[in-house]
């Protein structure tokens, strides 16, 4: 099973970047623009890996800061289109902790470093300048996702997910 851990969008943010999408399209960016539903901000990709009870345990056994995420800018990296996020300490020692957890607990996961993005299109081609929308989001969840791929296009689905309130961070200090 291809596995991944996630912050998902919200939905006011998955809605801001189906509207960005739309009005990239129109600007006469060319691409394979990510699903709305698809949309989301990778952590670990752990790749093929046949135990996610393992990973939900590390999700579970982890403290998590919420953490408030805010756009930044829209970049182009090579042929993908991406929705960048302003540098946040919080979450890259969040990010760190779950990698550090995943490493000590024999879970293989990609160890490029963290950038955090959520993908808006691949294979892209074309030019456009939008003001990127002023938008934040409060990031207290990180779901364990599974990928597949069906026909054409890759289907991502949330197989599990871990909620981390104050009290969590709280009680772990």
């Amino acid at each position: 099973m291809r596995i991944f851990t996630a912050i998902l969008p919200d939905e006011e943010m998955r809605q801001a970047l189906a509207s960005l999408q739309e009005e990239l399209q129109h600007s006469g960016i060319r691409g394979r623009f990510t699903d709305p539903y698809n949309l989301h901000m990778t952590l670990s990709f752990i790749g093929e890996y046949g135990n996610p009870d393992a990973v939900m345990d590390v999700l579970e056994e982890i403290s998590f800061e919420p953490v408030c995420l805010q756009m930044e800018a829209i970049e182009k990296w090579n042929d993908l289109l991406v929705c960048t996020f302003r540098k946040n300490d919080v979450l890259e020692n969040n990010v760190r902790r779950l990698r550090r957890a995943l490493a000590e607990n024999g879970i293989p996961y990609d160890r490029k470093n963290f950038r955090p993005h959520i993908t808006l299109a691949r294979k892209t081609a074309g030019e456009a300048e939008l003001p990127v929308p002023d938008l934040m989001m409060e990031a207290d969840t990180v779901s364990l996702m599974k990928s597949e791929r069906h026909r054409d296009h890759m289907v991502y689905t949330e197989i599990g997910a871990v909620h981390y309130e104050q009290t969590d961070i709280d009680e772990a200090q």
